[in-house]
């Protein structure tokens, strides 16, 4: 059987004509040739006309289509981040942010549209050089920095302006309205915007906010891509505010009076720590030396920390380590009356010196000739005797007072909430031989920071309830005004009884009205404080130079009932003045008597 397309093909291999109908396998007249030729030559031309205007797009017309590209789909970078704002307890605003913006320069661009506008604009409105603004005008690249964190106002006339070259990158700036003003507490930020010290640093997981993301619809050239329109960026969030428990009002006071005690006594370091003892709130907060956080983060490239010593960074209050001296005998008292090993009645004898550890014990000044006497707990405290203080320690036994120093947070952090606080040091009861322990009975061999000192006071004149200290209150969200936490006082310990307490702060009033610590006396109202004279050790030659010394006081008022405030004033070698009575004490009743007016419980006229 023959297959039917065989069929189709003549003896020559030809197809069948008839077969054809159509005219498929026919070849192609002449004209239908011509019509292809002609189509093929313009489909030729056209390809060559479209290659030449490519050609002439992307490198004739090139700088042209690029930068109205630029115009027409220039990416949009995630919104800047504010910084949440810092405030004190009635939220006075101590660290704000203030928008600002980076300003840098396209080279190209500004040769090609618009030199003289963009060179006269970079001389009087941003106050550059000339030279400079020649210079980066003439320069190769695509991007000449021009300056760093430019005000609103500035930015805005530039705006305004409407140059096609000027790349502006808003941001946001710290900024401290009080300047050296709770420095030290507060913080500071670097000048490329990083937190350095303080709260800014500490709760910058809060403060700094968050970023947005960059734009997900765009290319490597910032293009927006055909078909991923909606898939924008996701914004910014600000970030969170802080109320702290700072007194703005108060601050000043206290700067005030340290500033007076800076320049009159002239020691190497002074701080002052004012304390609310019935919350733990922190009110107050003071260093010298000190700086300005507003020096750390400049306008311009330049940073000018470099001027400011790492000294004036301290923040004396948390980071200070030092032995407090007879201050520390109230910690003594305490412990002694709370655990039953001396009574008021109880007597202790002061010759001046006496055999303590195989060497002479000695108490202070002129009473290392003939001593103090016959005293009880109260004229221990009075008159500051270190022989006493050593005795009643001794009965206290080792055990017992460290135990009792743990307890009022001694050799650990507070946990105020500030950075680089220290632990303090107190040495294992095991380590302690019998003059060590005498020792710590005045103050000496052991370590403190004045927030811990302050803290341990303020506990066991507040009816012996030691509360946590703080220092922020509350974290707002971004709009200041919801409340994200809230963080309310907590009871941290009980360190002795309410009858000890009021015990301990009636002897306290005797230091005032009897004893060392006259000069911070108050007329009207009823004060009490301890004064505080310490060695400081050297460890290069292991003794104690007779020119190295902590002077302090710590005072309380009102003092017939839980004292409303708690506060601790420290100087390190004075070069005028010898003891706590005569550096710290008038600085702390300026103090008092501030916090007292305020409270009307001064009367007028007097103290």
């Amino acid at each position: 059987m023959v297959r039917p397309e065989r069929q189709l093909l003549g003896q020559t291999g030809s197809r069948s004509l008839a077969a054809d109908p159509w005219g498929i396998c026919r070849p192609p007249s002449r004209g239908e040739q011509r019509g292809l030729r002609y189509l093929t030559v313009g489909l030729v031309v056209v390809a060559v006309l479209l290659v030449v205007k490519l050609a002439y797009v992307q490198t004739v017309r090139h700088d042209f289509y690029m930068q109205a590209a630029r115009e027409l789909d220039a990416p949009t970078p995630p919104d800047a981040v504010r910084p949440g704002r810092i405030y004190d307890s009635s939220q006075q605003v101590l660290a704000d942010a203030q928008a600002v913006a980076d300003l840098a320069l396209d080279p190209q661009v500004a040769r090609e549209r618009g030199t003289d506008k963009t060179r006269k604009a970079l001389i009087e409105v941003l106050g550059l050089p000339p030279e400079v603004v020649d210079e980066k005008m003439a320069a190769s690249g695509c991007y000449e920095r021009l300056a760093w964190r430019v005000p609103s106002d500035i930015v805005r006339k530039l705006r305004a302006l409407q140059l096609p070259a000027l790349v502006i990158e808003p941001g946001f700036k710290r900024v401290y309205p009080y300047g050296t003003l709770a420095s030290h507490a507060l913080g500071a930020y670097s000048g490329d915007q990083r937190p350095l010290e303080g709260l800014d640093l500490k709760y910058r997981f809060l403060l700094a906010g968050q970023s947005g993301t960059p734009r997900r619809n765009v290319d490597a050239w910032g293009r927006t891509i055909v078909g991923m329109e909606d898939d924008a960026a996701l914004p910014s969030e600000p970030g969170k505010s802080l109320v702290t428990t700072l007194d703005l009002d108060l601050q000043r006071q206290v700067e005030a009076a340290l500033d007076h005690l800076w320049s009159y006594n002239r020691p190497e370091n002074a701080t002052v720590v004012v304390m609310e003892p019935s919350t733990g709130a922190v009110l107050s907060l003071a260093s010298r030396p000190t700086y300005n956080p507003n020096d750390l983060a400049p306008l311009g490239p330049e940073s000018r920390r470099v001027a400011i010593s790492q000294r004036s960074l301290r923040d004396l209050p948390v980071v200070w380590e030092y032995e407090p001296g007879s201050t520390f005998k109230v910690l003594t008292a305490t412990a002694a009356l709370q655990c039953g090993a001396v009574s008021l009645s109880s007597r202790f004898y002061c010759s001046g010196t006496m055999e303590l550890g195989g060497r002479p014990l000695h108490c202070w000044g002129r009473y290392i000739a003939h001593g103090h006497g016959s005293l009880n707990l109260a004229g221990i405290l009075a008159q500051s005797c270190n022989l006493g203080a050593a005795q009643v320690v001794t009965r206290v036994g080792k055990e017992r007072f460290t135990s009792f120093l743990a307890t009022c947070g001694f050799g650990q952090r507070t946990g105020v909430g500030l950075p680089g606080e220290a632990r303090g040091k107190v040495f294992p009861a095991d380590q302690l031989r019998v003059r060590d322990l005498a020792n710590m009975g005045f103050g000496q061999h052991v370590l403190v920071t004045p927030l811990q000192l302050t803290a341990a006071i303020s506990g066991v004149v507040n009816d012996g309830v030691y509360m946590q200290p703080q220092i922020v209150r509350r974290v707002l969200m971004p709009d200041d005004d919801t409340v994200f936490r809230d963080i309310p006082p907590r009871a941290k310990a009980t360190v002795c009884s309410s009858e000890v307490s009021r015990l301990i702060r009636q002897m306290m009033v005797g230091v005032v009205e009897r004893g060392t610590g006259r000069l911070a006396h108050v007329d009207g109202v009823v004060v009490g404080g301890k004064t505080g004279t310490a060695q400081v050790y050297d460890p290069a030659t292991g003794t104690f130079p007779e020119d190295q010394k902590v002077v302090s006081f710590v005072l309380i008022a009102p003092a017939d009932r839980r004292p409303d405030f708690c506060i601790l004033v420290a100087a390190k070698n004075p070069q005028v003045g010898e003891h706590g009575a005569d550096v710290c004490a008038p600085v702390a009743k300026e103090i008092a008597r501030y916090l007292l007016r305020r409270q009307g419980l001064l009367p007028e006229g007097r103290g």
